[in-house]
């Protein structure tokens, strides 16, 4: 990130209180296992409220003047800087993999100690891990990018989180893509992109 991008951010950015978020997400999860809803609801209900986040969050990024992914390769990068955007801090790793199987690319994002949403809590069950408001945003945010991205679907789960005892927090977004554009990117990049 330029010095330039780090001052704003520091100093343009509005921010959220991260303990506050966890808190309020906190207390939504407890409420609901409290009146009996299962995990899978749970994990249903704070998506959808994630994907109202997902429509606010997509226009003020970019009014503030966040980077634009021109194709599905972009996002990788736009993903890094979106995150910058939201918490200040950088993802760990970040690599495409491409699924011959499925003819499809999976976008693999990890924070080494987990989430600003997620480190240092502890899920109230562990099938529901808390990255899904953030989670909710963002297949909202794909579903945004669709048409200019050029992909058939798009879908993203948490594959790992710490609030449920992972080592890490793994974020993973599945892009179908047309066949030809798929052997294309294998054809010029082999089986991984390693973004950072």
């Amino acid at each position: 990130m330029s010095v330039k991008r780090k001052f704003k951010w520091i100093f343009g950015t509005e921010k959220i209180n991260i303990v506050a978020f966890r808190a309020l997400e906190m207390a939504i999860i407890q409420d609901m296992l409290n009146r009996g809803k299962t995990p899978v609801e749970i994990r249903s209900f704070m998506e959808s409220l994630g994907r109202y986040f997902g429509d606010l969050l997509y226009i003020h990024y970019h009014i503030s003047g966040g980077d634009v992914a021109r194709d599905v390769l972009d996002i990788g990068k736009i993903a890094n800087s979106f995150y910058v955007f939201l918490f200040g801090e950088r993802i760990d790793k970040i690599y495409f993999e491409l699924n011959g199987n499925s003819k499809s690319i999976l976008l693999h994002l990890i924070s080494y100690d987990g989430m600003p949403t997620c480190r240092g809590a502890v899920s109230p069950h562990p099938e529901i891990k808390l990255g899904s408001f953030i989670i909710g945003g963002i297949n909202r945010i794909l579903e945004i990018k669709k048409s200019e991205l050029e992909f058939i679907a798009a879908r993203c789960w948490e594959q790992k989180c710490v609030s449920v005892g992972d080592d890490i927090c793994e974020v993973i977004i599945q892009f179908e893509i047309r066949e030809d554009v798929f052997n294309a990117l294998k054809e010029k990049y082999g089986g991984i992109i390693n973004v950072k």
